[in-house]
Formats: structure tokens, sequence, C-alpha cells
């Protein structure tokens, strides 16, 4: 057999990562933020199914194609109503947590209901299915959600499918572009988020850049997998001024893709 390629030091991971067996080298930077990144590690990498469980995705009939047959209007709906059916919660329960919560859809969108307990994790979410082929938005430069959010703070996620042979994709947690974004305290309302405002992050915490060079930009065009998070920590890895335990309800009525 030959030898393991080792990760670059800056993954947290030993050699053995590109291995079958995979044995994580935690440094005392680690395990000082152990609890933070392990509940945003998990909030992005892995399924109440157990670690990096894989969706089946979206096919080419359903949200990923979209983007691709209407290319040409200002604004592309990705996805509104019963088109939510796909989406599941992901809560830290994942990690030992006691927060909860479900959703469901309809033609009013997606509603997320549940409880959300600080104490052992600190987050709920509810996410998207893996798209494959993954979602080309090139040609755009945001993502607008119509929500409720009853005034809370959420972040958004993305994840892509980078261009570095598949290098940050081995990396338990990932890499994530993240933005915090405020809510209305009452009713609807409509958060754009451009995608010069997300910022990477690593296992919840922010990524200033990558070894050797290699670049590190947010590809709109290989979109695979999109995320909604209320956290105890923002999107800096410090603590979230919007965060409230207790009852949670999200609407997500639709959304777009603009230019």
């Amino acid at each position: 057999m030959a030898p393991c390629c080792p990760l670059p030091a800056w993954t947290g991971f030993a050699p053995q990562a590109l291995c079958p067996v995979r044995l994580p080298l935690v440094s005392a930077g680690w395990r000082a933020g152990w609890e933070q990144s392990q509940v945003e590690r998990m909030a992005s990498a892995e399924s109440a199914d157990g670690p990096m469980a894989a969706d089946p995705g979206v096919g080419p009939a359903g949200l990923a194609a979209a983007a691709g047959s209407r290319a040409s209007d200002p604004d592309l709906l990705l996805v509104s109503g019963a088109g939510f059916s796909g989406w599941h919660a992901l809560n830290d329960t994942v990690m030992g947590g006691r927060s909860s919560g479900d959703c469901r859809c309809g033609p009013e969108g997606l509603v997320f209901d549940g409880q959300v307990v600080a104490e052992g994790g600190g987050f709920i979410s509810v996410r998207s299915p893996l798209f494959s082929p993954p979602l080309d938005l090139s040609g755009y430069g945001a993502l607008a959600l119509e929500l409720a959010g009853e005034g809370r703070r959420y972040k958004l996620a993305v994840a892509c499918s980078d261009g570095l042979a598949g290098l940050t994709e081995l990396i338990p947690g990932g890499l994530r572009w993240v933005h915090e974004f405020a809510t209305a305290a009452e009713g609807f309302c409509r958060v754009r988020i451009g995608f010069d405002q997300l910022t990477p992050s690593l296992r919840a915490k922010p990524l200033q850049g990558l070894p050797l060079g290699l670049p590190l930009r947010f590809d709109p065009g290989r979109i695979i997998r999109l995320q909604l998070l209320h956290s105890r920590f923002d999107d800096a890895g410090g603590v979230n001024t919007g965060f409230r335990p207790g009852h949670l309800n999200l609407a997500l009525q639709a959304i777009w893709a603009e230019r």
C-alpha cells in the first residue's frame, strides 16, 4: 500500500487523515475551544444518522437544475413552498446537546419549530439536501431569504465543492462560507446576503487563508448545500448576541438568487 499523504498542519489533523483510520490530533488551542468547535463542526458536517452520513441529494429535476434553466432571469427563485420538502433539521443532539426541533413544509414554505437549550450544545438548524449536481449561481451576486425569525440572529452557511482536488472536503466539518444576520422582531422580512459578505470558516473558526498559496475564494458555481443555524456562536467564533434559548419558530417562505 502506498504511504499516506499528510494533510497540511492547518487542518489540525494527523497524516492518518487520508488513511482508513482517522486519528485527530487535538492541540491545546483546539481543547480550549472544544465546545464551540464541536457544536459548529457537527452542525456543518454530520447528520443525525451518524458522522458524515450522505444525503441522497437533489437530482437534475430538482433545485440544482433550476439555475441553469433560468440563468437569464434578473432574480432566480431557487426554492419556495413545497420545494422545501427535502430539507431537514440538524440540532445539537448529534453531539450530546438537548435542543430539539423539526420542520415541515407546505404551500407557504418551510416552518421550523423547536426548543433551544444552551447547556451542552446550543444550536438548532435546518439544512437542504446535497445538491447533485452542484448549484451553479456563477451569474449571480447574492442570496435573498424571505423569512420570519422572531428577531433572532441567524447564520447562513453555504457549502461548496472545492476546486482543490477535494482537499477541504476530507476534513471533518469541512470548509463553510458563513454570514450572520438579524431578522425582524415581528412578521416577515427579506434578507439579502451578498456572496462578498460570506467568510470562510473551518470547524467554527474563521479561516484567513490556505498554506502554500492555495486559493481561498467562494465559488458560486459549485454550491452543494445551504443551512440556517441559530447558534450560541457567531461567524467570528464569538458570542452571538442575538442568541435566545427557549421556544423557536422560523418560517422560511423562499430563497432567491439575486444579481
